[in-house]
């Protein structure tokens, strides 16, 4: 009896020891990480990320007239492949303005994932959509161009 227990224990050993392994993988897959050594950036870096935003954004009027200020407060995931996906906001500013925030990102190119220890990962990003800078960016690129 006490070899038949034995021979259980090696032999569903392995077994356990390949399940721990294959829920360590399936763990690390899904982990979106706060901190990397290197962070997602959008093409470009944020320059370009507040053009694409303030060209991309469509506000309403009432909205651009209003004294509005603020920011709505964005959270998503940048995938390993740099698409942005969970886009959620965590703090509202106005609907209109968050519908439209909401829009851009769920609309935006890939971003330049980020790396941990070299490999590509899942990263948690918060992102403030400051209305009123991409406002007056709008409002600059009317400007030049004669509108």
């Amino acid at each position: 009896m006490k070899h038949i227990l034995l021979a259980i224990f090696f032999f569903s050993l392995p077994i356990m020891v390949l399940s721990q392994n294959k829920n360590e993988i399936l763990q690390s897959d899904t982990t979106a990480y706060t901190v990397v050594d290197k962070m997602p950036e959008f093409p470009g870096g944020s320059d370009s990320l507040d053009t694409y935003i303030a060209h991309h954004a469509v506000f309403s009027e009432a909205a651009i007239e209003s004294c509005l200020m603020g920011k709505t407060i964005i959270q998503f995931i940048v995938e390993k492949n740099g698409t942005l996906s969970n886009i959620i906001i965590v703090r509202e500013l106005d609907p209109g303005v968050d519908k439209v925030a909401l829009s851009v990102l769920k609309n935006m190119p890939p971003w330049t994932p980020g790396e941990k220890q070299g490999e590509k990962v899942r990263v948690k990003y918060t992102f403030p959509f400051k209305f009123r800078k991409y406002i007056e960016i709008q409002t600059l690129s009317n400007n030049k161009n004669g509108h």
